[in-house]
């Protein structure tokens, strides 16, 4: 059996087997940290239900007018998210980093709910690759479109899906 001594090297050796052995164990520590370290979910102030309440384009103000419980963006801490968009219902999955803020949503039922609906708007909302985003209380949240269109806003909320 090979054993390394560290004494049986000369100084070069040594340093070298030093930096080599240490570069290994901090990778090693490296990847088992990735592993259990879920950067998906990195500002933990969005998890939570969130009431859509009203939508600024470019210069106007849309309020939705809708109960809380009518449209609900809920962002879970695994990543996950859930959509109820007046009769339509979806998912999918959520990040946050920095003040950047993304969906991706997998699939949305496709009912029809009727005039004065605000459910297809809201889903077209939030197919969008990117936010930013930023908290305007602990329980306001709003999330900016690319190049000035516009910006969501949502309140949090404990209604359920």
């Amino acid at each position: 059996m090979n054993i390394l001594c560290l004494n049986q090297l000369n100084p070069e050796e040594t340093i070298e087997k030093i930096l080599l052995l240490t570069v290994l164990l901090l990778s090693t520590a490296m990847v088992f940290a990735g592993k259990y370290i879920d950067s998906s979910t990195s500002d933990h102030s969005l998890v939570g239900r969130w009431h859509w309440l009203s939508v600024e384009l470019t210069g106007r103000n849309v309020d939705t007018g809708a109960e809380a419980s009518s449209y609900l963006l809920t962002l879970e801490e695994d990543g996950m998210m859930k959509i109820k968009a007046d009769c339509r219902q979806g998912s999918g999955s959520w990040r946050s980093i920095g003040n950047v803020f993304t969906l991706s949503i997998n699939n949305v039922s496709s009912s029809n709910c009727g005039p004065g609906s605000f459910a297809d708007q809201m889903v077209e909302l939030l197919n969008v690759d990117a936010f930013e985003y930023e908290m305007t209380s602990d329980t306001q949240l709003r999330l900016s479109f690319a190049k000035g269109a516009g910006k969501a806003n949502f309140l949090k909320t404990n209604d359920t899906l």
